[in-house]
This record gives structure tokens, C-alpha cells and sequence, in this order.
């Protein structure tokens, strides 16, 4: 795999762009930098079927049933799963759902659906403008309080007070009962676990499973044989693949979205422990770090740097 640097600075460059909607011709310019749109994620054979289903252990859960709604069309996981299940779950935007600091709503979310809803930044902060359009979507805590609140478990805590009732609460925790290793994982957890962290700031993100339960061999991810069994997660974060993909919406000549910023990520899934320098692509975006591995279909494994990670509580 190569890294996909040069291309993605480009398109970073191209962000005051984000107005100027049919004046650019992106088609054009997509073309001569090529990444996966939401589409069809792999063309499975009638051996890749029965393989994946042999292979593939992942099962139904009604989390994974919600997660997996705010994930853009064709998504792997969401075809595996649909494949392995027979699940038949459909995403809610062929493109994802962004990331929005503070996004925790989903009626304002889908107000236009399948459209994206246009809303103004409620404050200042280190990447947004306050009063200034942008995508709705969710944060990483609205992603997870939304999941659980659908799958009938309520509003959980917030991610400081998760770490800070660790120690007598949590599965796992770095105040608390340690955890095994990371190929040991699935064997404890449940879909719809929540890890909260710091990393470095508060971020939390939800169990799914790993690539072997998604039925994933070492043939088809070389690069990510000796990760198989890694705890996967899906949450809304930091993401330059999803920034692009929101870019090509906020040009598309769509007057809905003329004036409207780009996003910086969105919901997708992650991998957890793998050691960075194993990564093979990494890209800083906004000061941010997006590392991720490349899945046959050309979408963005991303690695949750473990590194970083000072404090963790897990919760089933």
C-alpha cells in the first residue's frame, strides 16, 4: 500500500472551495485523485459469499443494527455484516453522518434526510467558527448516547464521569481491573461495549468485534494479518477520507449547501492497539493524525493510536 498524501493535501487546500459549489469541476478533479466514493463496497462472488459466511462469526446485535445506520452506502463492514447476519441494514445517507461538536440530535439530523441538515456552530473552538454552517452530525458522545438510547439502555454518563466511576463499574479500566490482551478482547466483550478514554482529550467509541469475526482472511488484508483478532470500533471522529467524501457533497451545485464548511470526520470504524508504526498511511489534518490501513475496496481502516490513551474504561 502506498501513502495517500499528496493527493489529500491537495484536496485540504482546496477547502475555501467549499462554496463555490458548480464553478469547480470536481468530477474532473476526483478522477486524477482517486478515492473510494459510498457505492457498492465489494462485488462478492458466489465463493466470496459462501467464504464469508463460513468465515464470519459477527452477530446480530441491535447496536451494531443502529451503529451501522450512520455509516455511508456500500461500507464493508455494513455489507459483512449485512452477508453474514442477513441483518438487512441500510444507512440512513449514502454518504455517512459527519462529525458535529456538540451533535447529539437526531431529529435535527435527519430534518432533510436524505439530504444533510445545514446548522450554525454554537461556539468557538479550536477547529469551529461560531455562526458559521456547517454539516450536522453527531459527536462521538451524541454517536454512542444515540446508539444506546435506541437499543433501549438510556442516556449514559458522560465520558468524564464513565472514567471516573471506573474503578467499581467498568469491565476493564486503567484504575481498575486491568485488561487482557488485545487478541483476548472479543473473547470478553460484547457488541455495543463502550470504551471512553482520554486520547488525549475525552473521546469514546463502541465495540463491534474484529476483522476475523467480519470474515476477513490474511490473504485479503496482508498488512493486517497479524491483526485479525484487534478489537474494532466504531465511532464518530477524526477522519480526512470522510472530509473529502463531505467536500464532493458541499461542491455538488446543490444550493442547500452553498456557504457550508467542510467537515473533519464523521462516523467510521477504527482499529484499537495497533502500534503506529505499523500503520502504513498517516495524514495530519487540522493538527490531527488520521493513520489507517487500505481494505481491498479502497475504504479507510483507521487506527485508534493506543499510545495515546492515558486513562480507559470499557462498559458493557
Amino acid at each position: 500500500m502506498r501513502r495517500a498524501t499528496a493527493w489529500i493535501l491537495a484536496l485540504i487546500l482546496l477547502a475555501p472551495l467549499s462554496a463555490l459549489g458548480e464553478q469547480y469541476n470536481f468530477d474532473l478533479y476526483y478522477q486524477q485523485h482517486p478515492f473510494r466514493m459510498p457505492g457498492p463496497a465489494e462485488e462478492f462472488s458466489l465463493n466470496d459469499r459462501i467464504t464469508i459466511r463460513n468465515q464470519g462469526s459477527v452477530e446480530r446485535s441491535p447496536y451494531l443494527d443502529a451503529a451501522f445506520t450512520m455509516l455511508e452506502e456500500g461500507n464493508p463492514f455494513l455489507e459483512r455484516y449485512n452477508l453474514i447476519t442477513g441483518a438487512g441494514v441500510e444507512p440512513y445517507f449514502d454518504f455517512g453522518v459527519p462529525y458535529f461538536l456538540g451533535g447529539s440530535r437526531f431529529l435535527t439530523l435527519s430534518t432533510h434526510m436524505p439530504d444533510y441538515t445545514v446548522y450554525k456552530a454554537w461556539q468557538d473552538s479550536w477547529y469551529y467558527r461560531k455562526d458559521v454552517n456547517y454539516l450536522y452530525g453527531f459527536d462521538c458522545i451524541g454517536f454512542t448516547r444515540w446508539v444506546w438510547q435506541t437499543c433501549g439502555r438510556g442516556r449514559h454518563d458522560s465520558i468524564s464521569d464513565l472514567l471516573l466511576k471506573s474503578a467499581k463499574e467498568a469491565v476493564f479500566s486503567s484504575a481498575g481491573q486491568q485488561m487482557p490482551g488485545w487478541t483476548q478482547l472479543s473473547k470478553e466483550l460484547k457488541p455495543g461495549a463502550l470504551i471512553a478514554m482520554m486520547h488525549p482529550n475525552y473521546h469514546i467509541a463502541m465495540y463491534i468485534g474484529t476483522l476475523r469475526q467480519f470474515g476477513y482472511t490474511a490473504r485479503q488484508v496482508p498488512e493486517l494479518s497479524a491483526y485479525l483478532d484487534y478489537p474494532l470500533v466504531i465511532h464518530s471522529s477524526v477522519n480526512c477520507s470522510i472530509s473529502t467524501r463531505f467536500m464532493y457533497v458541499l461542491t455538488s451545485g446543490d444550493p442547500h449547501y452553498n456557504g457550508v464548511t467542510v467537515t473533519d470526520g464523521g462516523v467510521c470504524v477504527s482499529i484499537l492497539g495497533v502500534p503506529q508504526d505499523e500503520v502504513p498511511n498517516e495524514y495530519y489534518q487540522e493538527d490531527q493524525l488520521t493513520s489507517w490501513f487500505e481494505l481491498p475496496d479502497g475504504t479507510w481502516l483507521t487506527a485508534l493510536d493506543y499510545s495515546n490513551i492515558t486513562q480507559y474504561a470499557w462498559y458493557q
